[in-house]
């Protein structure tokens, strides 16, 4: 819009990739996104360099879409799908998203310094190869909490991957590791469950 209050996506296509997101979270000023539609990974999400930044004040309201089969780290090269977030992300459903034990920074956003809102989060953990020590933290939703950041009211099912029994050394099941006293995850739990 012209005063840049709000932005809804169109749901003109039945599904957009995670480049979609990221773009349109690029090219917004301190607005709310509405989300319209699903969210898929496909394979031009693999090209992403970095995860994708958050470093306004926006939020980001999925209204109960979902973003499905995210690879991760896949193309975020061990940053994430988000990379860092200083905005709002809530009421979105992430389904079916594959960890992957080259990296530690496999949760959806490394670094949170927002506010993280009404998530469910299905995360598809994948066990540490034989020999690998995975020695630094990590979580579904963020593997750091920083100072003054939010995880509230969200869900995360943890379950194994075909083959995988053992999580890896210092995983969180919902967060990493928390970087100051005043961040906080409040009325929030994980579900953990080996039925791959």
């Amino acid at each position: 819009t012209e005063n840049n209050d709000t932005v809804i996506l169109s749901n003109e296509n039945a599904q957009k990739s995670i480049t979609d997101l990221q773009n349109t979270i690029k090219n917004n000023k301190n607005t709310t996104i509405f989300l319209t539609d699903d969210y898929q990974w496909t394979e031009q999400d693999a090209y992403l360099e970095h995860g994708i930044i958050i470093d306004k004040s926006i939020i980001i309201d999925g209204q109960g879409h979902q973003i499905k089969n995210a690879k991760l780290p896949g193309g975020w090269a061990g940053h994430g799908m988000i990379d860092t977030n200083t905005g709002t992300i809530k009421n979105i459903a992430f389904i079916n998203l594959n960890g992957n034990p080259v990296s530690t920074n496999i949760g959806i956003i490394v670094t949170n310094k927002g506010i993280i809102e009404n998530l469910y989060v299905d995360y598809v953990i994948v066990s540490p190869r034989e020999g690998m020590d995975l020695s630094d933290q990590s979580g579904p939703i963020a593997t750091w909490a920083d100072n003054n950041s939010e995880i509230r009211n969200c869900i995360v099912n943890l379950r194994f991957a075909e083959g995988s029994t053992v999580l890896p050394k210092n995983q969180g099941s919902i967060v990493g590791k928390a970087g100051g006293w005043t961040g906080y995850v409040k009325n929030s739990y994980a579900i953990v469950n080996n039925t791959g």
